[in-house]
Parts: C-alpha cells; structure tokens; sequence
C-alpha cells in the first residue's frame, strides 16, 4: 500500500471525524424540552460567582470566556474550548452552562467529536466509583444540578443511547460509502455505550426510563452464554480452555488492578468485579479490550478465558490475547496460573502459530514460557 493511499486513509479519516450527527425530530425536541425544563435559563451568575474556590486560579482561563455570557449566547467554538472545564464551575453556574453544552451537542453545529466530548463529560468518573468514600472532589451530579437537571441529563443520556440506526450523518466533502458506513456503525455503537454506561453507573439515582434501558443492556452482557464455536479444532481449545480455569478464583476488589494511573485501571475494576467470566458477552469484551493491560495479575487470570474464547469464536474485538500472552513484560502477571490454565494457553498460542498477526517467531518465544 502506497503513500497516496495512506494520505487517502488518514483525509477520510478526519473528514469522518468531523461529520455531522442529526437526530431524530421528535426524539431531539422531546431531549431539548427535557433539559430546557430542567435546567431552565435566566440571568447568568455574576463573575466572582462562576469558579469553585479551589479551581480559582486554573479556571481564570474559563471564567474569562464564560464570563457575562447568557447560556444561549455561547459560540460552538466557546462551547468546543470550554466543555472539559466544567468541573472547575461553581454549582450556581454548572447549573446555568450545562444546557448550553447538552443543546449544542444535539444542534446543528454539533459534529462527531463534540457529541461524543458532551456524552464522555457525562460518563462515570471510575477512580471515584473505585473510592467513593476517599474522594473529596467527586464528579459532578445530582447534588450539583439538583434533581430536576440529572432528570435532564438522563433525557440526554437516553438519546444517545437510543441513537444507533436513527442517526443521519452528512460530511463536508464526499467519502467511500464503505468507509462512511463502518465508521458511523463505531461511533453510534460508542454513543450507546456512553449514554448506557453513564445512567447505569453515574446517573442512577432516579428510576427514569432511560436507566431502565441502561439497566437492561449493561446487565444483558453480564448474563451472556459463552459463544458456539463451529470450527473443531477451535473448539476443541475452548474446551481445554473452560475446564482448565474452571476453578480460577474470582479477584476481590484489591486484586483488580495494580495501576493507578489515570481512570482507566479503576474504570476495568469496577466493571469488572464481580462478573462471572462465563457470562460476559462478546460486544462488552470488545467495548473493554484494553482491560488485558490494566489487570492485576488474579484479575487477568480470571477474565482471560473469556477473551481467549471469544477469539477462538472469531468474535470480532480490538482485543488482542496473543500480543499480552507474548509480551515478557507481562509474565509477572502469571505467576498464580496453575500448570492446567499455563497448557491451556500454550494451546490457544499454538493454535494462533498460523493466525496471528504477531507470526511465529514471538509466539514460538512466548510457548518456551507457557509449556
């Protein structure tokens, strides 16, 4: 593949990026009245009232730009500078920008990347699921925006997760049909795993009919059945696979992850803990393929036959077993694997041997270990 195709790929990759989401009338209008009802305007909080003490000095930048402004008066770009920085506003002011931000990423100007900063602005702030009770400055919520604002947030939540196959896309300039169509598949899948993923584990305290549906899918994945496997030989590994771990013990909530880097180690543990690895769907394995890298060594042990299963499945997942099972920077991670689940992975490599996008040099090197 040539340099003019990759300059191809990368041009239609941020045209996508940039392309236009529009919703459903009656959905949308029915959100804009959800969160206009419930986070209704008036005169904007005077500027000494805009910032959280604590965020008085590296919020001027935001107060500056907010400062005067009426909700509705707000430039999309403003809008585009400012979203990442509300957690520095003071409860008054939260309350009076917010719908400014969930309008715009619903309204023309919105673009792909704006509606999905908007949903992810919204989504569970992990480290503080992970240490509810250690944190002094939890995300923002119903105690902030009061109850009738989170109800606006759950309208807005719910339309997002409502979105896939009901959204229109257009772009500013044509693009490969096939491209278009994959890539718009992704970000509406990604939609309804923010809209779902906020009510169910951030937005919860209110029984609205978006959590309801939330509720339904995120514990749909956690009450799957492990895949049919036709090919015989996959199968036949699978098998070793499900006997050998078995008994593997489920991780407590310590043993989790050993990272504390960013949110990312406490958004796995918390989704994580507690499932029976035999009852995860493939989509949510898919949604979590980075889990693999912030396991704690008992959390991998326990999770990765479902990933190695669903592979064998063909399922398709940006979760690659064969790359953590080859990496010698991970085998300290497995050091609690009994000598059955250590030959059942050496059976998964050997069976990848052919398969992998790794080749065999790496997995022959990996095999030295696991046999």
């Amino acid at each position: 593949m040539g340099d003019a195709w990759m300059e191809k790929v990368r041009a239609e990759t941020a045209v996508l990026s940039r392309a236009r989401p529009a919703f459903p009338a009656a959905g949308a209008d029915a959100t804009r009245a959800a969160i206009r009802e419930g986070l209704p305007g008036g005169p904007p909080p005077a500027a000494e009232r805009l910032l959280l003490p604590r965020h008085a000095k590296h919020g001027a930048e935001t107060a500056a730009l907010l400062a005067g402004k009426t909700s509705d008066g707000l430039s999309i770009e403003v809008l585009k500078k400012t979203w990442s920085s509300l957690y520095v506003l003071a409860p008054e002011a939260l309350r009076y920008y917010l719908p400014a931000f969930l309008l715009s990423a619903i309204g023309p100007d919105t673009d792909r990347r704006y509606l999905h900063s908007i949903g992810f602005l919204l989504s569970p702030k992990w480290i503080y699921s992970f240490y509810p009770d250690d944190l002094t400055t939890p995300p923002f919520g119903e105690a902030e925006i009061g109850a009738e604002g989170a109800r606006a947030v759950s309208a807005f939540l719910e339309l997002l997760f409502d979105c896939p196959g009901s959204l229109k896309w257009s772009t500013e300039v044509q693009v490969s049909q096939d491209s278009a169509r994959r890539s718009f598949r992704n970000a509406e899948a990604q939609y309804r795993w923010l809209g779902a993923e906020g009510l169910y584990w951030r937005w919860n305290r209110q029984e609205t009919p978006g959590l309801a549906k939330a509720r339904a899918f995120i514990e749909g994945h956690f009450n799957a059945s492990l895949p049919e496997i036709a090919d015989p030989a996959a199968r036949a590994v699978a098998e070793q696979i499900k006997a050998a771990f078995d008994a593997a013990p489920p991780p407590r909530l310590d043993q989790m992850t050993d990272s504390s880097i960013g949110d990312e180690p406490f958004e796995y543990a918390v989704k994580f803990l507690g499932r029976d690895w035999r009852r995860l769907s493939g989509e949510f394995l898919a949604w979590n393929y980075a889990s693999l890298s912030f396991f704690a060594g008992e959390a991998l042990r326990y999770f990765l036959p479902a990933y190695l299963i669903q592979d064998l499945a063909g399922a398709a997942s940006n979760a690659d077993p064969v790359l953590t099972l080859t990496h010698e920077d991970s085998r300290g991670r497995y050091s609690t694997f009994s000598e059955p689940e250590k030959k059942a992975v050496a059976a998964y490599l050997e069976f990848n041997i052919d398969r992998s996008a790794y080749g065999k040099d790496a997995i022959v090197a990996a095999l030295n270990y696991w046999k």
